[in-house]
């Protein structure tokens, strides 16, 4: 791993910048790695259960010093070892395992295990993302749909509270409590998607002995979601001095952190008391620029780079909107300091996005476009170790604990993982730089795709490796499609044609398909790619030939 530290000290820190530092790592691979536990999906049958649908999480458990890594899905199953770098997947046990219960009002349905936190002793606690879909219970009374649709309808998102008391072996619901984040209205039938939603890890704020998270929140107008008349979709910030006691977390408002949150089956708020239970986003802060992206995670710095004067304290990531594989990156505000009376309510964008394409192999996980880029989160692999050595030597227990919650990064061995397309678990080597250097150029390059025109009625496919392929692709009688394209063929077994906005060389409506040409935005047009195709992994053309 590449150490940046030493040509960082004695430059003055303004705002670090984040960049990869070498090619992505492939961490689990669903091929390879997938348990054989499956779950049945009305549209498909039995399917492999395990697919990566949550930002990658880690711990480390003080009673076996093993670190463990999961990315949550509907049957999480951990890699373990000694440390990140030596973990190996695991079909044995899970972690946490959903109740699927089928009653809305339970809170205990579909679950995600997304925030964890550990304690020296072993002990810690979790926020468990929970969501209840009435489209697929198979039960009229909760949803007149049985299947997804595009707004989301009879979704309802919600937050549970876990607990571990053997190093992070079992994490389990708390017995008996209340649900730990919910809108203050019940399950409505048809409803559009609502509720809480993705967690970020929680931090311990040694400054006024909080700790602080954040929580995806959603609701729409007039539903009983939130105030009326009023519709809001972001991220808050709550906080508890008691982390096991779901009674206890309190959401940041605005102007003071009174925000409760209640069981609406239990109590019936008026609706000009909602307000009580609602708290402001991290992109309605007055005079910020604030967050624009999901799935923040925030992370506290620790090491030499915290000696470097105006260091900053803390760096949140973030999934930008977009399909490219880019994540965002803050820091806290300044008047939302630890040091202040909002700590971790507003976040400035510094330099904010890193585009991570051109660091994946296109032969393999890379190219255009190939996988769809989701859930980055930022890891040191030293957090429970060199990071917190100095805690552990003075007693430090939060910092300790901060350490073996992965909460901790520094420069000495830093990762982004993410998850591509829930196929695969990758990572990226990462470090913080300072404006004054300039980062490492990337491994591969991006490709510049040129179009034919789109008048042509015919082609040459000139290069292609797969025998067979090469050839002048003739248009053929079958009608224009919907997109104003048309159908060019060299014989029986391939044909040319564009599907779904993409090109493609293959046996039409038969397969195989030999060739994909790259995904490219609408205001390109229809034109057939000259280069490009597989991804820009294999170089071949394809040019007019009339």
């Amino acid at each position: 791993v590449v150490v940046v530290v030493a040509f960082l000290q004695g430059i003055d820190a303004m705002r670090p910048i984040l960049a990869p530092i070498g090619q992505a790592e492939i961490v689990w691979n669903k091929t390879r790695d997938a348990c054989n536990k499956t779950k049945y999906v009305p549209s498909h049958g039995e399917v492999i259960c395990e697919e990566p649908d949550s930002c990658p999480l880690a711990w480390h458990n003080p009673k076996t010093n093993m670190s463990s890594l999961i990315s949550a899905t509907s049957c999480t199953f951990p890699s373990i070892g000694n440390t990140l770098d030596s973990i190996t997947h695991r079909c044995d046990h899970q972690p946490h395992v959903a109740p699927n219960r089928s009653e809305p009002s339970t809170y205990q349905n579909r679950q995600w295990l997304q925030s964890t936190r550990m304690f020296a002793n072993g002990t810690g606690f979790a926020a468990i993302h929970n969501e209840f879909h009435g489209e697929l219970s198979g039960n009229l009374s909760y949803c007149s749909y049985n299947s997804k649709t595009a707004d989301g309808k009879c979704i309802l998102w919600s937050t549970d509270l876990g607990y571990t008391i053997d190093g992070g072996e079992n994490w389990d619901l708390v017995i008996g409590g209340s649900p730990l984040f919910t809108l203050p209205r019940k399950y409505k039938k048809d409803f559009p998607i609502a509720g809480y939603g993705e967690l970020g890890l929680a931090l311990y704020n040694s400054h006024d002995g909080y700790f602080y998270g954040h929580v995806s929140r959603h609701y729409n107008n007039n539903t009983g979601g939130g105030p009326p008349n009023t519709a809001a979709e972001g991220t808050c910030t709550y906080r508890t001095r008691t982390p096991h006691d779901p009674q206890s977390y309190r959401g940041w408002n605005g102007s003071s952190w009174s925000t409760t949150w209640i069981n609406p089956y239990l109590e019936t708020p008026q609706p000009d008391e909602l307000w009580k239970h609602t708290c402001q986003d991290l992109n309605k802060v007055a005079g910020e620029i604030g967050v624009k992206a999901e799935h923040v995670n925030p992370r506290r710095f620790a090491g030499p780079l915290t000696d470097i004067s105006d260091w900053p304290s803390h760096a949140m990531t973030a999934w930008p909107p977009g399909n490219n594989a880019r994540v965002s990156y803050y820091f806290p505000s300044s008047n939302a300091s630890q040091e202040s009376e909002a700590p971790f309510t507003s976040w400035d964008e510094g330099n904010t996005t890193v585009d991570l394409s051109y660091w994946m192999d296109p032969c393999s996980i890379g190219g255009l476009n190939r996988y769809h880029f989701m859930y980055p989160s930022l890891f040191d692999h030293s957090s429970p170790f060199s990071l917190s050595e100095n805690a552990k030597k003075v007693g430090d227990d939060m910092t300790i604990s901060d350490g073996l919650s992965y909460s901790l990064i520094g420069n000495e061995s830093l990762y982004l993982y993410a998850v591509l397309e829930r196929e695969f678990i990758v990572r990226f080597p990462m470090a913080w730089f300072l404006s004054a250097n300039d980062v490492p150029e990337p491994p591969f390059k991006p490709v510049n795709i040129s179009l034919n025109p789109e008048q042509c009625t015919s082609f040459q496919v000139k290069g292609a490796p797969l025998a067979g392929v090469d050839g002048v692709y003739k248009r053929t009688s079958a009608p224009k499609h919907a997109d104003g394209s048309y159908v060019y063929q060299l014989d029986d077994q391939h044909q040319l044609y564009r599907f779904d906005d993409v090109w493609k060389l293959a046996h039409m409506n038969v397969g195989p398909v030999y060739y994909m040409g790259p995904t490219l935005p609408k205001s390109r047009g229809i034109g057939v790619p000259v280069n490009g195709w597989d991804y820009g992994c294999v170089l071949f053309n394809v040019t007019c030939a009339d």
